[in-house]
Formats: structure tokens, C-alpha cells, sequence
């Protein structure tokens, strides 16, 4: 509290402006003694004393209540890593953004921005370097824009870009200005990082004509960017939301079929060339949905991958070959059936033991389980990758690299995991022997394989020509529809049986 007329400040504010503030708060500008301004609650009341009338004022200093004011608006509105505007600010100006586009008959665009494989760097690095990584991107991607853009982290690694009064060709160029910024690696304690982004971007009107499906629609244009090869940029168009609304239709449907169970198991054989025998078989998944029809595994595995919904479904397909092999009743001779494993699978904590248990309550020897690991999955944290290669190893699987050629494995490491089986993959086999390079390929790794103690198989063995080429290259097996397609089991079994007869 304060005497008022030891304040001349508060005098004068009070014989001009009492009559609009008796009985009421007011918050004014108060004045210390040194000049400083500071904000005040100002209260003031009337006092009758002998029929004279006097005023009575009450101030309190609300500096720190104002300043705790500013930094709840800050943490509302603001990303306290990168000290850029958030959601919630970048959805309120996109609000008005649109208002403004309306009145004025301009175009509006939102620029989403994913960073590549930047989980890397938090797995790697540490989450406090991935850190600092993001406010040097997001330092670079400022700088690349007009004063008058607005550029917020929406969470993660995801970036928004609001730009207002342009055409096409200004968010083109903003899209390739903001590439070209993360070109340049990120040096961080000595260490350099690269960085790239897929980049998506939307346009109002002609793209959506409110903040959701303008969000919606530049998200899309994203992630078509980067299931196109990522570290480039995709314009909207109106085909991405049929494609999306599939994939969307297909993740529902696809957890329905887990919970009932309705896929297929097809058996495409096996065949030995040295004695001309089925020794096995390659188990692949089928689905036809009640409402989408026949959907092919090359459309809903990917799908199923993006989702996380391969896990199940391939505990659905082993479960499935054990009942196969069973059914065979074969279990005292070499026959086994080869099983896709996906990486998100070989991520999972427990995939060793989960594998094993079903393997062993299915009553089935792991000997005639082939567990095929694609290249790709040997990038992602290979020391557990092949902790878990060598358990399923010491339990009795048969281990296979599949695809090989395709990816990026290391050749170290393909010896340390010491694969069973090298399958070739079908793209360097179906045009043997005519093409050339696929001969050289071709011939390249068997010899590899067999270097390394390998027995080879090559899928997409077509003709009599391509089977007699593989053979004589020392190939040890091949499946494709020069001997048969994929069978369903009822077929494989007659199959089986009249080929071996022969």
C-alpha cells in the first residue's frame, strides 16, 4: 500500500481519471523513483469524513504476476526447444491466414517437413545431440524464408511452413531453398550429421479450403515425398487422397482379418537340382477382403509394415506353416518350409523366444523352420540382430539371407551371422541367360555364397533355360513356375508327392 499524495504520479492520474476507476481495478503504469515504468493494480475508493469526501487508493506491483503471465503465453504458444511458434500458435495463424486469403483473393500454402531418418541420430547420438540437431535445422530452415513466413515445430521432428501472397513458383522455390539448407552436414562436439527432409505442401483454396484438410492434405503430399525416396518435395494432388484413403481402408481391414484369421497360406516348392526333389517350400500370405476383394501381398505388406501389423500376422503365417508341416508329416526328413521375417519383427524384444514357444507347442522340430532375413534388416542395430540370429541358430532354425543383391549388407557381416541359404532375388534371374549383366551378377554371387559355405536358391526360375543356366553355375536350388506356382496346401501336397514319385 501507498500514502497517494507521496506519489505525484498517482496524483495526477488520479484527479483526471478517478471517476472512471472508483470503486474498481485498474491496471496502470507506475513509476519508481529511478524513472523505471512497472505495471500496478490500482484500486480506489471513497471515504466520507464529515461530509467531506476524500479518495482512497490501494497499488499493488504486479511485475511479477505479469512476467509469470509472458511466460505461460510463452509456453503456450511456443516450442521451448527451438523457441519457435507451436501447434497451437501456427494453427491460429493459419486461421486467420485463411480469413485474409478469402477477403483479399490470394493463395495461402502450408509446407510440412519431415526429417529423414533422424531416429538415427536420437538412437546413436543421444537424444540431448538430436537436440541441438533440431535448432540448427531449424536455425537453416529460417533462413531460407520472408520475414513475413511463419515457421513452426509441430512436434518431433516435424517442421510447418505458413507462406501467404504467393503462387506456385514462390513455394516451389521455398521447397528447394529449404532442401538446399540441410544439404550441408551439422557439426555437433566434432561429430557430423547429415540431414536430409521429404517435403509436402498444400494450397489454399484449390487444395482445401479450411485448416484441417489444408493440414491434411500437405501431411499427405509429405509422406508422398518420402515414399518416394525421401530428401526431395511433393505438390498435393487429389489422387494422394484416394491413395491414403485405401491405405487407411486396408490398416482397418487388415486388423479386422487378424482378429478373424481369414488369410491364406500358399506353398510355392522347393526344388534340389542336383537330385531333381521337393525339399521344401516357401510359405506366402494371401488375403481376399470381403470389401476391397483380392488385395495383393505386394500392396498390403508394405501397408502391414508401416503399421506394425506384420508382427501378427507373421506369428499368423508361422503358426499356420507349422500346421502345414504337420499335416505333411514329414518331420524325420529334410522337408522345411522357408518363412519371411520382417526387421520390425526382428525388432521386437521378445522375437526369439515368442518364435520358439510357437514352434515348440506346434510340436514341430525348428529344423524345419527357414527363416528368411532380408538385406535390409541387418542395417538396423546389428549387434542385437545378430544376438538373436545365433539364439535362433543354437535352437535349430535355418537361417536365410533373402533378396540378396538389393540391399546394402555388409559382407563382414553376412559371414558373422553365417547364413544357411543365400536366395537370390528374382530380378537378377528372370531374364537369364539372356542379359548379360545379370549373368555376371549372377555368377558373382554364387561363387560368393559358396565362398562363405553357403547352399544357394534363386527365385524366379521361369524357363528351362534360366533352371539349366542356374545349374550349371553350381546353383543348389531354384522356385519359380517353371516347376510350379504357388499351391494352396491340399495341391502342394499332391504336388509333392507326384514329383518325388518321378
Amino acid at each position: 500500500k501507498y500514502s497517494l499524495h507521496h506519489d505525484q504520479y498517482l496524483k495526477n492520474y488520479l484527479s483526471t481519471e478517478v471517476k472512471n476507476i472508483i470503486g474498481i481495478g485498474r491496471e496502470v503504469q507506475g513509476k519508481r523513483k529511478n524513472g523505471d515504468v512497472f505495471p500496478i493494480d490500482l484500486a480506489v475508493s471513497k471515504i466520507v469524513v464529515g461530509g467531506k469526501v476524500l479518495l482512497s487508493g490501494i497499488i499493488r506491483d504486479i511485475t511479477e504476476n505479469k512476467q509469470a503471465q509472458e511466460r505461460i503465453q510463452k509456453l503456450a504458444f511456443k516450442d521451448t526447444l527451438t523457441e519457435l511458434p507451436n501447434r497451437q500458435l501456427l494453427l491460429d495463424r493459419v486461421g486467420h491466414a485463411i480469413e485474409n486469403s478469402k477477403r483479399y483473393q490470394y493463395s495461402t500454402a502450408l509446407i510440412f517437413i519431415d526429417l529423414d531418418d533422424f531416429k538415427i541420430i536420437n538412437d546413436s547420438a543421444g537424444h540431448m545431440t538430436g537436440d541441438r540437431v533440431l535448432i540448427e535445422v531449424a536455425n537453416r530452415l529460417q533462413t531460407r524464408l520472408r520475414h513475413s513466413d511463419t515457421l513452426a515445430r509441430i512436434g518431433g521432428d516435424e517442421f510447418v511452413v505458413l507462406l501467404e501472397k504467393v503462387d506456385q513458383t514462390i513455394v516451389l522455390h521455398t521447397m528447394e531453398r529449404l532442401l538446399q539448407s540441410l544439404s550441408d552436414s551439422i557439426m555437433i562436439d566434432e561429430q557430423k550429421y547429415f540431414i536430409s527432409a521429404s517435403i509436402g505442401t498444400a494450397s489454399y483454396p484449390q487444395d482445401g479450403k479450411d485448416v484441417a484438410t489444408l493440414f491434411s492434405n500437405a501431411d499427405t503430399a509429405m509422406y508422398t515425398a518420402k515414399n518416394a525416396g525421401k530428401n526431395r518435395y511433393s505438390f498435393f494432388v487429389a489422387q494422394m487422397n484416394e491413395e491414403v484413403t485405401r491405405k487407411h481402408k486396408i490398416i482397418q481391414n487388415l486388423q479386422s482379418a487378424i482378429e478373424k484369421g481369414s488369410f491364406t497360406l500358399v506353398f510355392q516348392p522347393q526344388v534340389s537340382l542336383e537330385d531333381n526333389t521337393v525339399i521344401g517350400a516357401e510359405a506366402l500370405i494371401r488375403w481376399t477382403d470381403e470389401e476391397l476383394g483380392f488385395v495383393s501381398p505386394a500392396e498390403f505388406i508394405p501397408v502391414a509394415e508401416s503399421s506394425g501389423l506384420i508382427v501378427p500376422i507373421t506369428m499368423w503365417v508361422i503358426k499356420t506353416a507349422c500346421l502345414a508341416i504337420k499335416t505333411i508329416r514329414n518331420q524325420e526328413s529334410e522337408f522345411k518350409i522357408a518363412i519371411n521375417i520382417s526387421s520390425l519383427q526382428i525388432k521386437e524384444k521378445k522375437f526369439v523366444e515368442i518364435i520358439h514357444q510357437t514352434v515348440i507347442d506346434s510340436d514341430i522340430s525348428p529344423r524345419q523352420i527357414e527363416l528368411e532375413i532380408t538385406e535390409g534388416a541387418l542395417i538396423d542395430n546389428i549387434e542385437d540382430t545378430i544376438k538373436k540370429i545365433q539364439l535362433l541358430k543354437s535352437y535349430g532354425y535355418r537361417i536365410a539371407i533373402d533378396d540378396f543383391g538389393t540391399g546394402y549388407s555388409s559382407l563382414s557381416y553376412v559371414k558373422q551371422l553365417g547364413f544357411e541359404k543365400l536366395k537370390i532375388d528374382q530380378t537378377f534371374v528372370r531374364n537369364l541367360p539372356n542379359d548379360e549383366n545379370d549373368i555376371g551378377l549372377t555368377k558373382s554371387i554364387i561363387a560368393m555364397g559358396k565362398a562363405l559355405g553357403m547352399k544357394i536358391i534363386a527365385e524366379g526360375a521361369e524357363t528351362k533355360e534360366s533352371v539349366a543356366f542356374l545349374k550349371e553355375n553350381g546353383c543348389d536350388m531354384v522356385q519359380g513356375y517353371y516347376f510350379s506356382q504357388p499351391l494352396s496346401l491340399e495341391d502342394f501336397l499332391q504336388f509333392f508327392a507326384e514329383f518325388n514319385d518321378t
